[in-house]
């Protein structure tokens, strides 16, 4: 194993502490000039994969263990506007940037579910069942703040903007095309 920067916090009997604070095993911040036109990225990963055998060598992987009630997050970007300038305020952007034509593989976002008993090892769960793959919602606390839209679909769609598919068959049961136009069981809903 090549020599890596490691950092290790372990702190399995910690207890108390004040609510709301951050304790880091690793820290990082940067602060841009106000007429820099340069890009600050407070951390850059880069990964040049020339494996051809590789299960999938990854750039970044963050992985949480839930072992007790409290809430865990695999990962989080948080992107706050307090000026209500002009200007974008994107929370994550995934690009695929891709040549040649698709090969059923190029995907901008998977979201997966799994039995996490079976995942690490420790056999077959009876039940095994997530809430949603997608939620869109608003804080607690801040009921009033509005989306303007709940899905925008924009770009172009060689096929459908929306496909849902048997997961036994395969088969599409119900899809949106680019014009509009809604496909119920291959018939087109009038």
């Amino acid at each position: 194993m090549s020599k890596a920067v490691t950092t290790i916090r372990d702190v399995p009997d910690a207890a108390g502490g004040d609510v709301g604070f951050v304790n880091a095993a690793h820290f990082i911040k940067t602060s841009s000039g106000k007429n820099e036109t340069s890009l600050e990225w407070a951390s850059l990963t880069i990964l040049e994969n020339r494996s051809d055998r590789s299960e999938g060598n990854t750039a970044s992987y963050s992985q949480a263990n839930k072992l007790s009630t409290g809430a865990t997050f695999a990962g989080v970007s948080e992107a706050s506007d307090t000026t209500g300038l002009p200007g974008a305020l994107v929370s994550h952007e995934f690009d695929s940037w891709v040549t040649g034509p698709d090969n059923g593989l190029r995907i901008g976002l998977e979201i997966v579910n799994g039995d996490a008993l079976a995942i690490r090892g420790l056999g077959k769960s009876v039940v095994s069942e997530s809430t949603a793959a997608i939620r869109v919602g608003q804080t607690i606390s801040t009921p009033y703040a509005a989306w303007t839209r709940g899905l925008h679909f924009t770009g172009n769609y060689l096929k459908s903007v929306i496909e849902i598919t048997d997961p036994v068959t395969g088969v599409t049961v119900f899809e949106v095309k680019a014009n509009g136009d809604i496909y119920r069981r291959g018939v087109l809903v009038p």
